[in-house]
Formats: structure tokens, sequence, C-alpha cells
């Protein structure tokens, strides 16, 4: 199944998330992007999500981050820190290869109601999804999103590498047998074993099964990966059961590293895949969220950092 195929199931399933998170982002007044997409609770459903209304998760794909971050300022200085003031080329050299996020901005035209934005350039989002070089959105991209605007071009080629490295990836992470639900959840592991935010205690413990177990995304998964789980089945690395469990022979595992990134699998053999793999995601994941963790001080400001800090930390040690 094509990224395109995928793409039209994925707005099928979540057709009305898509077009109130597409009026939401209009009514924000920012500048043009290339492609765009929400997650977290806010868009994409969880479960044990109760509570206070969830803040709206949303990433710009961009194609020169210089330019928008001015485009941006002038008409939303507001959404920046201090950091605004000193110029677009301040904010795009901060946002360097990775990720800039203006946090906790009010929602234009539902009063009470806020939203993080994160801006990233196509160049970056293409080389974290081909190389794995943070798993940041890359992870994101593994599991379930709301796509307001799909990408094409060399951008969906790279979604497609994502996700069947993923499936790849979590298969040597999983047992000989295993059922959907421990397979969406290894592949939602990917990018949070790590995670700098649940060694401080401030992302809730259960968020991958909690993330698997939300409303409709057992589907949303499947539609994702129903085309590479299909073409493992074809390589002879995977079967699939009739009662909704799988087997995987024990000698794939050099036909799950020769689908995953080349820093990923590089000197790894398959005897000590696993173990290797696993770590070597751990550690990209540990410092990717340990530099975003630092780079959110200066992009959201003190306050504003503080705020989202400890309302995070309120909710992981609510899912504890």
């Amino acid at each position: 199944m094509s990224l395109l195929h995928r793409t039209v199931h994925r707005f099928a399933l979540m057709a009305s998330s898509a077009a109130a998170l597409s009026k939401l982002l209009a009514r924000q007044g920012l500048p043009a992007w290339r492609c765009a997409f929400g997650y977290g609770s806010g868009v994409v459903a969880q479960a044990n999500a109760g509570g206070a209304q969830p803040m709206v998760d949303a990433i710009l794909c961009v194609d020169d981050a210089r330019a928008w971050h001015a485009s941006n300022l002038a008409a939303n200085a507001s959404h920046y820190s201090w950091l605004g003031a000193c110029g677009a080329a301040a904010v795009a050299g901060v946002q360097g290869g990775g990720v800039y996020f203006n946090t906790l901005v009010p929602v234009a035209g539902e009063p009470g109601r806020l939203m993080k934005y994160g801006v990233v350039s196509s160049a970056a989002l293409e080389r974290d999804l081909r190389r794995w070089s943070s798993l940041y959105l890359a992870g994101r991209l593994q599991k379930p999103v709301v796509w307001v605007d799909a990408p094409d071009g060399p951008l969906e080629a790279a979604l497609e590498a994502n996700l069947r490295a993923a499936l790849a990836a979590a298969l040597l992470a999983l047992p000989e047998t295993f059922d959907e639900r421990a397979l969406f959840a290894a592949i939602g592991n990917l990018s949070y074993a790590g995670d700098v935010r649940f060694l401080l205690g401030s992302e809730d413990p259960k968020k991958v099964a909690n993330i698997v177990a939300g409303a409709g995304n057992l589907e949303r998964f499947r539609a994702l990966y129903a085309g590479d789980v299909a073409a493992a089945a074809d390589a002879g690395a995977l079967r699939v059961d009739g009662d909704g469990s799988f087997t995987q022979p024990r000698d794939n595992a050099d036909w799950c590293l020769s689908r995953l990134p080349d820093a990923a699998r590089a000197g790894v053999r398959g005897g000590d895949a696993k173990q290797a793999v696993a770590e070597r995601l751990a550690t990209t994941v540990f410092w990717s969220s340990a530099a975003q963790t630092a780079k959110g001080l200066a992009t959201a400001g003190a306050a504003k950092a503080a705020a989202y800090a400890l309302e995070k930390r309120r909710k992981g040690r609510k899912g504890s």
C-alpha cells in the first residue's frame, strides 16, 4: 500500500479531526507551510486523557525556516519568547537542524484553549525520516497523526522509508509470537525509550499504552502499517496468523537490519541485533530529547517553560 493510499485511508479515518485542525490553524494567521500535521492527546485520541482540555500540538514543515519566522514575527510576535526580539536570524539559528516550538499560544476564537506549534525545515524533516538522526519527528510520524496537508515528492518517499524501518526495528524488539497491540506498542516505544522526560518524571509512564489504546487507534495503526506487514510476510520475515497474532522466524534479524537507516545498523550482526539496535536508538532519543528540552528554555522563555514543565509533570504523576 503506497503512502498515497495510506494517507487517503487516514483522512477517511480522521476527516473530522483534520477539518477541525485545518480551521484552527487557519485562524492563527500563520504564514504558509509546505505540509502540516497534528499529534498528541489534543488531536489524536489517547486513553486516560481525561481532565482539562489538552493542548493542541502541531508541526509545520516549511522550505525556508528563516523567511517563515520573519513573516511570523511580523504577524505573531506575541507567540515568541524574548528570543523573537532578536530577529528571524536568531530564531532560525536556535532552531538549527531541528524543531522550533512556540508554546502556550492562545487558540484564536476558543477562549481558554492553548496550542503548541513547531516549525521544521523540509530538509531537516526528510533527514530525520531517512537517517533517524534524532528520531524526534520520525518517531512521532511512526504513530497515528492528523495531516492537514500531506507531504509529496521526497518527503512522501521518506515517510515510507520511516514506516518500513519502524516495523523492522519493532520486530527486532519483539519475541517470536506476539499480537498487534504488542506490535504497535513496540513501534510506539522506539522514540520514547531513553527519552529524558521519562527520566525526569515529566511524561506519563503509560504514554505508549495510552496511545495504542486510544479510541480508533488500532485501526489507524493498521492503516499505517498494512503494506509493510504484507511485505514482511511476503519476504518470509513475518507470519500473520488468523487469530490476530503474529509469528516471526528466529533468523529474520538480517532482513530487519537491512530495512533500518545506516546509523542504526552499521556494524551490527544478527546475533546481537536486538540489544545493539535498542541501545543505539535509546542513545539517539536521549540526546535529542535532552537537546530539545534545553532548547525549550530559550524558545518558550522561563515563565512558559516552567508552566509547561509543571503541567507535563502533573500529567506524568497522574499516569504513574
